[in-house]
């Protein structure tokens, strides 16, 4: 259940300690919309249906009313709801608010019915014992790992294999856990999980697995309002076991039909399995599928090495080995960028790098006996493309004067000599077209304020053309990193590489970008 800043709507329980326990329950018409996508009931000899973290009943509420538009009779309506309708909750009072929701509605539509959904206080993550479920919904709880009790994180790690790994949130591990409790000829899952699920380390054997045996969709929230003052963007995934070949689609919200739809092996074999959204547009979905297909993109691993920076781990060494100016007695000094303590990122600019004049006394010995080791001084020291880590969009520009660089920056290392390279990756970084497919590819990065996320793992995989005539390129980035060039003959370069049609170019130039 999506973590918010707001009140609670959870009987007897206060805000502070429905946040603690990852709670925020799902607006109704959103648990319709989920519960149109399954197919549960296909008739009435289905399996049954569970809410594994029911809270006040609002998925139990939408599977009710599904079964009561049915063309069926009131007794196998009635026989539908108290048979095959189960909500768990740890919440002793949250079970007793979703028991008083049902029995007003069912009272409603089938007045003098003695039928109810088969509510239970469990926790579907230390099951009494091994049920199967035709169809897992919900919306469970968001809690990152190093907020849980270590007995819980214990537990996870034992009971969900898939979704206990590395730096895990509760959410995954109620994904796990659906996993085991669906029916494996015929299962079907539809959660509301957060936008970073489709791209972050933690969940790649769970996305894996998905993609590997289920037919996925995935309905993109991330620009709707559907939660107030939420702290996270939030998604619908839905998994039904595949028949044949599976496949991975987005579907457009308020529309069952597919927006972009793609083989799940190339998207294990190209992204390692990261689930990319969809553009709005037909000339963008196709952009981005073509792009994600092709067989002539190679990709930025294949020309450089992506590599983390220097982080100061202990507190107060920043204090001893960042300096305002070049002090005189450090033999190990070297300019450094990101040094002002309140700096940011912003001395890197699209093409153009304006240090603010911090230095750093780069004494990897001393660094390492104080237990904060530095990376070797030849990746600063080596011609490099410097990239911001988080930004709105790309901004990356040419170093060659050896700058540090700070955490906040990832230094782009080709990997072998080749005229041009470092210049067209710059170009490519910055240009609208690596943005436009970035965004859809890896939005699940995008956090508040809409800043998106460039990591090593995300920038390596990345297709990525070869370059175009090497004089051209060198030009462009010489003249971009003087002030005197024009982006927009760069921009024209870099779509030629792409193959960008007429349609699509007219879908880029309409695009709403942000601001570098």
């Amino acid at each position: 259940m999506l973590i918010t800043r707001g009140r609670s709507s959870v009987v007897g329980l206060r805000s502070d300690v429905k946040k603690l326990n990852g709670q925020v329950y799902t607006p109704l018409p959103l648990a319709e919309r989920m519960l149109s996508l399954v197919r549960w009931p296909a008739d009435r000899n289905g399996g049954r249906l569970l809410d594994p973290a029911c809270g006040d009943g609002v998925f139990l509420e939408a599977a009710v009313k599904k079964v009561l538009r049915l063309d069926l009779s009131r007794q196998s309506k009635s026989e539908i709801i108290a048979n095959r309708i189960h909500g768990w909750d740890l919440d002793a009072k949250a079970v007793a608010a979703c028991r008083d929701r049902l029995s007003g509605l069912l009272e409603s539509n089938l007045p003098g019915s003695s039928c109810l959904p088969k509510l239970r206080v469990q926790s579907a993550l230390m099951p009494e014992d091994e049920e199967v479920f035709s169809c897992v919904v919900g919306n469970p709880p968001y809690l990152e790992a190093k907020r849980m009790p270590d007995e819980l994180k214990d537990v996870i790690r034992e009971t969900c294999p898939l979704g206990g790994r590395g730096a895990f949130d509760l959410y995954t591990a109620f994904l796990d856990r659906a996993l085991r409790m669906t029916r494996p000829e015929a299962g079907e899952i539809c959660f509301l999980v957060p936008n970073r699920f489709l791209v972050v380390a933690y969940a790649d054997a769970l996305r894996r697995e998905l993609l590997t045996s289920h037919d996925v969709g995935v309905i993109d929230l991330s620009t709707q309002k559907v939660f107030d003052d939420a702290a996270v963007y939030p998604i619908v995934v839905h998994a039904s076991v595949a028949a044949s070949r599976p496949k991975y689609r987005v579907i457009a919200e308020g529309r069952n039909r597919s927006l972009v739809s793609m083989s799940s092996r190339g998207l294990i074999d190209r992204l390692g399995g990261v689930m990319p959204l969809a553009p709005t547009s037909q000339a963008g979905r196709r952009l981005l599928a073509r792009t994600l297909q092709s067989k002539t993109l190679g990709a930025i691993k294949d020309h450089a090495k992506v590599r983390w920076t220097i982080s100061f781990h202990r507190a107060g060494l920043r204090d001893r080995y960042v300096f305002q100016s070049r002090p005189s007695n450090r033999r190990h000094a070297f300019p450094f960028l990101g040094g002002g303590r309140f700096s940011g990122n912003r001395e890197v600019e699209p093409y153009r790098i304006d240090w603010a004049g911090s230095w750093m006394d780069y004494d990897e010995d001393r660094a390492r006996s104080e237990g904060n080791p530095l990376p070797p001084l030849k990746l600063f020291s080596s011609p490099k493309v410097v990239l911001c880590q988080n930004s709105r969009r790309a901004r990356a520009a040419v170093d060659r004067r050896g700058y540090l660089l700070k955490d906040t920056f990832l230094a782009v290392v080709p990997v072998k000599k080749r005229s041009a390279l470092l210049e067209w990756i710059c170009l490519v970084l910055n240009s609208d077209v690596f943005h436009y497919l970035y965004e859809h590819i890896y939005g699940g990065t995008r956090k508040g304020g809409s800043y998106l996320h460039f990591l090593p793992r995300y920038l390596l995989p990345f297709p990525i053309p070869e370059p175009g005539d090497p004089h051209v390129v060198k030009r462009l980035e010489s003249s971009l990193s003087r002030g005197n060039g024009c982006s927009r003959e760069a921009e024209r370069l870099v779509r030629l590489a792409y193959g960008v049609d007429r349609a699509e170019a007219d879908c880029l130039d309409s695009f709403d970008f942000p601001e570098h």
